[in-house]
């Protein structure tokens, strides 16, 4: 199913006409695309609809002429992608067919203009012509992200193999016997541990056209795989099968996740294994969240410059940020892929303008020009009330759950809760996580993916501390570090233990052992919870 597709496709890729006409129908399916995925609801702002088509015209030629993008995607076309693509593009169309002609944007233009009209020739063309974008870029993106995956298998261990075998079989049990027990592990709305599973189920990953500025590209790139669990769903007909689906994938991208930190780390399996029965991990496993993605592509990011692959670098800044606005913040050490400072500072600048750029052809330019959601949303999620110390606390609160899952408590309004002492006094298992974390780093300090954790775990407290934004709910986002902490705990307790080095096998071993034992307990409670909350 991997092999390229002979014939048709190699005629139109080799055809000089077939080639013309192939770039020629792909810049103009790019501003279709971004007319209809403008996500803008103010008709007062379409001067900025109009440069973003502008935009995407020149991204378009420039895609064409400099990379001859279309025909690459066409020449990567196998089996596999091929049905991809149709599921992915099929649904878009479905999608956009229903929710287009309501929109702002589309009312305002069918004002002004007499043949963009619902039903009309030009509606079947615009249709066609955002079908071909999306089938050629998710075929182009299939086939790079099996080529990853097929490179990533040939070079992995037999060890490795097994390791990514065996955890998927164990994750897929898991979801399903979870999900056939409650419904409220995709349901669910603030009402376990402030998570927004039942927002995500409804809104953030079905919506294309959904768009915020925490997540300003999320629903684009989560879509996709939506179309396939949808597809799949609907074909068997099976109640749940679409999120059952939708969390193993974020399942495997945990666990792939995991696999690259270890590849990281010298392969070390302690810091695979204390990963893979931390806190976060497991309940994120359970969970419908969107953190699984974000923390991949920066994992992935992260993996780039270890292997110093500045595609595999910029990738990951690129899609990080689009998913979780705050992910941006990894940008700058896109100069890490290179060595000397005037390619540094050409790579950062390549990484934030493919993200601007991104950010226009999906339609969300005025996330970029208008900050007033932006202020607005510090100003929510942030209470000035809170003193410096309490920030401290509630920081390393966060800390301790990248591994342990933190005491809980049942309150009276039926939210199942972190226990009513979060952020009061001092968890000293967190502060010796960051000790800890801290000696790992600098026993690792020449490593570029050593630099890459702890600048994520600085970039923690200034976050929390320094912005102080929504501190209360630190354990909600320890995922989105525990891929950096748990592997510079790792080196920690090697670098403690470092002549003594069966000492330290055994100090992780327990400490994996501990967060197993506890881990699982509260899970236990929290399962039944779950089952008289919310009844299959």
């Amino acid at each position: 199913m991997f092999r390229k597709l002979p014939g048709l496709l190699d005629i139109i890729s080799k055809n000089r006409i077939a080639k013309i006409i192939i770039n020629a129908l792909f810049v103009l399916s790019i501003v279709c695309f971004t007319l209809t995925m403008s996500s803008t609801g103010n008709t007062e702002r379409m001067f900025e609809v109009y440069t973003a088509l502008f935009v995407s015209f020149a991204v378009g030629l420039f895609g064409t002429i400099e990379y001859s993008f279309p025909i690459n995607a066409i020449r990567r076309t196998s089996l596999l992608t091929f049905l991809l693509s149709t599921i992915v593009t099929v649904t878009v169309i479905r999608y956009v067919r229903a929710e287009f002609w309501q929109r702002p944007v589309t009312k305002h233009l069918s004002s002004i203009f007499a043949f963009f009209k619902e039903g009309s020739f030009f509606g079947q063309i615009l249709y066609i012509a955002f079908g071909i974008f999306v089938f050629l870029v998710i075929n182009y993106a299939a086939a790079r992200i099996i080529e990853f995956l097929t490179l990533f298998f040939a070079e992995s261990s037999k060890a490795e193999k097994y390791i990514f075998l065996i955890g998927s079989a164990l994750l897929a049990a898991v979801i399903s016997v979870a999900y056939s027990q409650t419904t409220g592990f995709w349901q669910s709305f603030d009402k376990v541990y402030s998570i927004d599973s039942g927002y995500n189920t409804s809104t953030l990953f079905p919506q294309l056209y959904y768009a915020d500025i925490r997540h300003v590209g999320f629903s684009v790139l989560s879509f996709p795989l939506y179309s396939i669990a949808n597809f799949f769903a609907e074909l068997f007909k099976i109640d749940g099968m679409r999120h059952i689906l939708l969390s193993f994938f974020n399942a495997e991208l945990l666990l792939l996740s995991a696999l690259l930190l270890r590849r990281m780390t010298n392969n070390n399996n302690y810091m695979f294994a204390l990963y893979f029965a931390s806190a976060p991990t497991w309940i994120f496993t359970l969970f419908f969240e969107k953190y699984t993605l974000s923390v991949f592509c920066m994992v992935l990011f992260t993996y780039g410059v270890y292997r110093k692959k500045a595609e595999t670098t910029l990738a990951g800044n690129v899609l990080g940020a689009a998913t979780i606005s705050t992910s941006a913040a990894l940008i700058p050490l896109a100069a890490l892929c290179e060595g000397k400072t005037r390619d540094a500072l050409k790579r950062i600048a390549q990484a934030s303008l493919m993200l601007v750029l991104f950010f226009v052809v999906i339609g969300r330019i005025d996330f970029m020009i208008h900050f007033k959601e932006l202020t607005d949303t510090m100003t929510y999620f942030t209470d000035p009330e809170l003193t410096m110390l309490n920030k401290f606390y509630l920081t390393i609160e966060t800390i301790a759950s990248t591994i342990f899952i933190l005491p809980f408590t049942v309150k009276s309004n039926n939210t199942f809760m972190w226990y009513d002492g979060l952020g009061a006094t001092m968890n000293w298992v967190g502060f010796a996580i960051l000790i800890i974390s801290i000696i790992g780093f600098l026993s690792n300090i020449k490593k570029d993916q050593y630099k890459i954790f702890i600048y994520w775990v600085v970039f923690l407290f200034f976050l929390f501390m320094v912005i102080g934004f929504s501190v209360y709910h630190g354990p909600l986002f320890a995922l989105y570090f525990s891929w950096a902490f748990i592997p510079l705990f790792v080196s920690g307790v090697e670098a403690l233990f470092r002549k003594k080095t069966n000492y330290a096998k055994y100090a992780l071993i327990g400490v994996i052992a501990i967060a197993l034992i506890l881990n699982i307990y509260h899970l236990g409670h929290l399962m039944q919870y779950m089952k008289a909350a919310f009844p299959v």
